[in-house]
């Protein structure tokens, strides 16, 4: 029987890998180097989605255990095909059944090298190693999962793999799956810590970006509201957590934000979220947000 293998390495990417439609045995390989991951994965390895699940603890091992067990029949999952790094393990995978999953904003984009390597001589090396420009879109990779086919489309026209949509909407997948990911008593907490308040939600990349701190103490000067509430969602891999900014309350870095945000816009009074550019956001467009530059 066709065994199918999902590499995880953050909250979200697993609510989107268990929403890839499939047919055989289902295996996680979850990424455990995050706060609060061991976690995480004690409650998703329950699941009855999954026939066997194993976390290790960095990149390579995971990589180890792909090139193990993976065979020629197999299919793979993975969340990103972007990288030099990456570009060399998947040169030496078995199988050619290689598919990338939707994992957020960057997935419409179609400028990944050009972007970060002005070089142009480092860009064409990068090229011909097999990293592309795009998600999906390296020699190793036969297509790419998304929500937005049309989106992306229009933005990546030049892609030249197959495009796959996801089996469900995110925001009903995320409906299903909820209990996997956060418990009863946690979406409780956080229901009444933030309920009839004025909250304002700093969701930060992999650094902490600074600039958030004069915005909120400027808001928290020139507003006197006492119904404010004031919180900080670290990244999953947030390097940089040194701040000033006294917060109200911070919250588990593990905790899928997309969850908290349709149950904070629900149960506070007003909820304005600030970002640089959070994948969260892509999935919930109703939600009041300021972009920090």
């Amino acid at each position: 029987m066709r065994k199918n293998y999902y590499l995880v390495t953050t909250p979200l990417q697993y609510c989107n890998a268990i929403n890839i439609s499939t047919e055989g045995i289902n295996i996680l390989i979850f990424l455990s180097d995050f706060e609060g991951a061991n976690t995480l994965f004690d409650r998703i390895r329950n699941s009855t989605y999954w026939d066997s699940t194993y976390s290790f603890s960095t990149y390579n091992q995971a990589f180890e255990f792909i090139n193990r067990n993976v065979s020629i029949e197999d299919y793979l999952y993975i969340d990103s095909d972007y990288g030099m790094r990456t570009a060399l393990k998947l040169r030496k995978i078995k199988t050619k059944e290689i598919f990338v999953y939707e994992e957020g904003t960057g997935t419409y984009r179609s400028d990944l090298i050009s972007a970060t390597h002005p070089n142009k001589i480092l860009v064409m090396l990068l090229k011909f190693f097999g990293v592309s420009e795009y998600f999906g879109g390296s020699r190793f990779v036969k297509g790419l999962y998304m929500y937005d086919v049309a989106k992306h489309e229009k933005l990546v026209p030049d892609f030249h793999k197959t495009r796959l949509r996801f089996r469900r909407s995110f925001l009903d997948n995320l409906e299903l799956i909820k209990m996997d990911l956060i418990s009863k008593e946690q979406r409780d907490f956080y229901k009444k810590l933030v309920a009839g308040r004025d909250v304002h939600l700093y969701l930060t990349n992999w650094n902490y970006n600074i600039k958030i701190d004069k915005i909120l103490t400027d808001n928290r000067n020139e507003m006197k509201n006492e119904n404010a509430l004031y919180l900080l969602k670290p990244h999953p891999r947030l390097i940089n957590s040194e701040f000033e900014f006294v917060y109200d309350s911070i919250l588990s870095n593990s905790a899928l934000v997309e969850i908290l945000l349709i149950d904070f816009k629900k149960f506070s009074k007003s909820l304005t979220v600030y970002h640089e550019g959070s994948s969260a956001l892509l999935y919930l467009t109703d939600i009041n947000q300021k972009r920090i530059d």
